[in-house]
C-alpha cells in the first residue's frame, strides 16, 4: 500500500487532558484504491464534538512494477464487505476495467 493523497481539516484547538476519541472507516473502494476517513472528536459538556478529520487516498502498489495495481480477490472482497457495512461505497464489480 501506499499514501498517494492525505487531506488533513483542524476544526478546533484540543489540550492536554480533553478526552478524544477517534473513529476510522472505509468510504470508497475502487479496483486499485481505498479511501480511509479518520474522525476525530472532543468530549465538551457531555457532547462529542468534531476536532479533526483526516481523509487518506491508498492505493495498492506492485514495488516492483512501481504502479498501482488491482487489489487481489481476497483482499478487494473484505474491503468491500467492510465498506459496505461502513456506510461507504464500492466500484461494482462490473465496471472494473
Amino acid at each position: 500500500m501506499a499514501a498517494v493523497e492525505t487531506r488533513t481539516k483542524y476544526l478546533r484547538e484540543v489540550f492536554a487532558g480533553d478526552v478524544l476519541t477517534i473513529r476510522s472507516r472505509i468510504v470508497e473502494v475502487r479496483e486499485k484504491v481505498v479511501r480511509i476517513l479518520h474522525e476525530m472528536t472532543v468530549l465538551q459538556e457531555g457532547a462529542e464534538v468534531p476536532a479533526a478529520s483526516c481523509e487518506l487516498i491508498a492505493a495498492y502498489f506492485d514495488r516492483a512494477a512501481h504502479k498501482a495495481r488491482p487489489f487481489p480477490d481476497a483482499i478487494r472482497t473484505r474491503l468491500v464487505d467492510r465498506c459496505a457495512r461502513e456506510g461507504g461505497q464500492a466500484e461494482a464489480e462490473g465496471n472494473r476495467p
